[in-house]
């Protein structure tokens, strides 16, 4: 069957300022760092922004997504017809997809885009409950992504009313083909023909239909000629790259290195480390897949790579499965090991590296799971394990795939400490650490070169005692800095970065954060005042307030601010927390009191940052009421009252939950 004759677009113009988009829609682009489009989008821009019929062919990974959010939000935006404060509303957009995963990648770039709640958009799947969903659609939706048969359910059952779409969407044509999704698919489009007719008079007021496959197989041409309107437009970038350039005519991603090891299948799992390691670095991330799902359950709870990754089969529940993806995404695991059916419609951009432990079952397939990787611009590499017996298939691959397969052999210890330190190198280069942040790590880092100094120079004399060695292992300590050379700052910043990393802490952030040790909380530093000269112990906080005070003239407003005073066992001090926007005020405070050497008062105290081993402290008597707490008293109480799980309620302290009225105010 031969698709009838139709335009063909030529306007490859990409940047994203030559388009008719909204001020807004420009700001999330710009935040989002997009200022170009990619071929895909590029080309059929214009055509879904003016309502033509689109088919649309693109490999995966090329920004199929973007290319219809775009145009459709913007054209349905000016045109004003999202009414977003109408309740009940019937959606104008309609996508269908073949996976759940996808369905919520697409619902995600629709969200995205959304920007100050320009539209409502509403998630159909089955595998979660419909009764949520079902509620959300009744208050009013514009867009619904979902799908087929849970849509066709919605329909069949009047839940979800088609007459008003707008756009219809059918995304990844070709494998809701390939998945039985079919007759799905064609009772909906006949559903939509149906109610959109029945709501419209006018018969040139029709729907628009944008089709996007990788291939074209009969159902598609038939969609196409019988109904597709007949000036669709034909959008091929198949042979062009994201960056524009030309590819040329084949099936395999120029993109993409292909890798073959010939491994024992008992040996496979326990390389999966260092193959990572080799092919993705230190913080790449992965994709494994598997033929069943016991080998998957295997190695994610028993194998060298348990600690990172996370599993998807068919008996994860779906609830799960989201947790999983997203904890993925977010790259708090590295590997996802998956089965070839939970993989399908999987759309992650920065895959660096996919793995197959066997080979599959057909060509389509390895290409398929291959392509997981070197999307959306980016190089990636693709490993097949396999045994001497394979080599046939491999050879079928390379000839009609179009692609050619590196043999490799198992990662040497070598091999992988030299990739291991270049990649850590090549990640330290590239960061950005605040000063704040390196300068408190600065003294660590030019500790540990003295001593490694030390312990590397009497490494070099070679004639010595055992007791000499052991004397010489006992003499670490910075005290003696004899001949040792002046250390460059340079080198301890360099070893200070590589400490950082080390540590796992968040080196991106500018300040660093504080919290109380008194009872955790965030945005509040504790500190620790001590008296030397006292001739009693410390009865009640009110020695400290008024010590303060008459210490602090001026800064009695910042006094005020200081919670949670808690005296010391030990009677001579007690530990208070700060605010941490009123930190530098204070600290500025703190300096100046320090500075007054001649005043009798301040020699006989000090004040610090009190630590996470803090002395034993006192638990006041908190039915008293008429302790000298200031304007902190409710503060202070309820800082001891959390920590015997206990809360004041009218002179009298209960557990949580036995009622009662919480006290406020001053006391």
């Amino acid at each position: 069957m031969e698709i009838k004759k139709r335009k063909v677009e030529v306007n490859e113009e990409s940047s994203v300022e030559l388009y008719p988009l909204s001020t807004e829609t420009m700001e999330i682009l710009k935040k989002r760092g997009i200022n170009r489009l990619f071929p895909i989008q590029a080309k059929s821009f214009n055509y879904i922004f003016n309502k033509n019929d689109i088919l649309g062919k693109a490999k995966t990974g090329t920004g199929k997504t973007l290319a219809f959010v775009l145009p459709v939000i913007e054209r349905l935006i000016k045109k004003g017809k999202f009414h977003t404060n109408e309740i009940g509303r019937k959606p104008l957009v309609l996508v269908l997809l073949p996976t759940r995963e996808l369905a919520q990648q697409v619902s995600n770039e629709f969200e995205l885009m959304k920007g100050n709640n320009r539209y409502k958009v509403v998630s159909i799947y089955g595998g979660s409950p419909e009764y949520p969903q079902i509620q959300e659609v009744k208050k009013g939706v514009d867009i619904i992504v979902g799908c087929p048969g849970r849509v066709l359910d919605f329909i069949e059952r009047n839940i979800l009313n088609v007459s008003k779409i707008n756009v219809l969407i059918l995304d990844e044509a070709d494998k809701m083909l390939e998945m039985g999704f079919k007759e799905y698919v064609d009772k909906v489009i006949d559903f939509v023909k149906k109610q959109t007719s029945e709501e419209n008079t006018d018969k040139n007021r029709r729907f628009q239909i944008l089709l996007f496959s990788a291939t074209v197989p009969s159902w598609i041409k038939k969609i196409v000629n019988e109904i597709m309107s007949n000036d669709t437009v034909t959008v091929d970038v198949t042979n062009i790259s994201v960056d524009g350039n030309e590819d040329s005519n084949d099936r395999g991603n120029t993109r993409i290195r292909h890798l073959a090891i010939q491994c024992a299948y008992p040996q496979r799992t326990a390389l999966l480390k260092d193959i990572i390691t080799m092919y993705a670095g230190i913080h790449g991330k992965c994709i494994i897949f598997t033929e069943t799902k016991q080998t998957a359950n295997e190695i994610s709870m028993r194998s060298t790579i348990s600690d990172m990754c996370q599993v998807l089969h068919g008996d994860i529940q779906q609830s799960q499965r989201e947790i999983a993806l997203q904890a993925f995404k977010e790259g708090r695991y590295r590997c996802l090991v998956a089965t070839d059916v939970a993989a399908r419609g999987l759309h992650i951009d920065d895959i660096a590296v996919v793995i197959q432990l066997a080979p599959p079952r057909d060509i389509d397939t390895y290409i398929h799971r291959a392509g997981r990787t070197g999307r959306a611009g980016k190089f990636g590499t693709a490993i097949l394990f396999c045994n001497m017996s394979d080599y046939p298939f491999l050879l079928n691959i390379e000839k009609i795939g179009n692609i050619n397969f590196q043999r490799i052999g198992a990662p040497q210890f070598e091999e992988i400490l030299q990739k291991t330190a270049n990649s850590i190198g090549e990640y330290l280069v590239g960061k950005n650490i605040s000063s704040t942040i390196l300068n408190s790590v600065v003294k660590p880092a030019k500790d540990i070169i003295i001593k490694l100094w030390k312990k590397l120079q009497h490494n070099t004399q070679k004639k010595r005692q055992r007791k000499q060695i052991e004397d010489r292992d006992n003499d670490l300590s910075l005290n003696n800095m004899e001949n040792v050379p002046d250390i460059p700052e340079c080198a301890i910043d360099a070893l200070a970065y590589c400490l950082i990393e080390l540590t796992g802490i968040n080196s991106e952030i500018s300040e660093i954060p504080h919290r109380s040790v008194l009872n955790g909380r965030e945005e509040f530093k504790s500190y620790l005042i001590k008296f030397s000269k006292l001739k009693d112990t410390i009865a009640s906080n009110g020695y400290i307030w008024r010590c303060l005070k008459n210490n602090l003239r001026g800064y009695e407003s910042l006094i005020e601010k200081i919670q949670c005073m808690t005296l010391l066992k030990s009677g001579d001090g007690a530990v208070f927390d700060i605010p941490v926007v009123h930190l530098k005020e204070w600290e500025d405070a703190i300096q100046k009191l320090m500075c007054k050497t001649k005043d009798v008062d301040t020699s006989t105290f000090q004040i610090s940052a009190a630590s996470s081993n803090l002395p034993e402290l006192v638990i006041p008597n908190t039915s008293n009421s008429h302790q000298d707490f200031g304007s902190n008293l409710r503060v202070n109480q309820q800082h001891i009252s959390n920590k015997i799980g206990f809360r004041q309620t009218n002179n009298r302290t209960r557990p949580f939950g036995r009622g009662g009225v919480t006290r406020r105010g001053r006391y």
